[in-house]
């Protein structure tokens, strides 16, 4: 069994802490080349059964782009 958290550090503050703990996922922009946090945590083991297709991030610069599974690193 794993665990997927999706998080938005304005909402359940009281959350965070835990969430802390568990590693975070991060994106490479496509524009720029910046690396940053997707927002999700996942356990490790578990992010092999996890389907992601499709998913649109920001980067801090602003530039959108779409994300799969492939493109999510810890």
């Amino acid at each position: 069994m794993f665990h997927l958290w999706f998080y938005n550090l304005g909402a359940h503050k009281h959350r965070i802490a835990w969430l802390k703990d568990m590693p975070s996922l991060y994106l490479k922009c496509k524009t720029c080349g910046v690396n940053f946090e997707s927002g999700i945590v996942v356990e490790k083991k578990g992010l092999e059964s996890i389907k992601f297709e499709d998913n649109q991030h920001t980067c801090p610069k602003g530039h959108i782009h779409t994300y799969n599974k492939k493109d999510y690193f810890f």
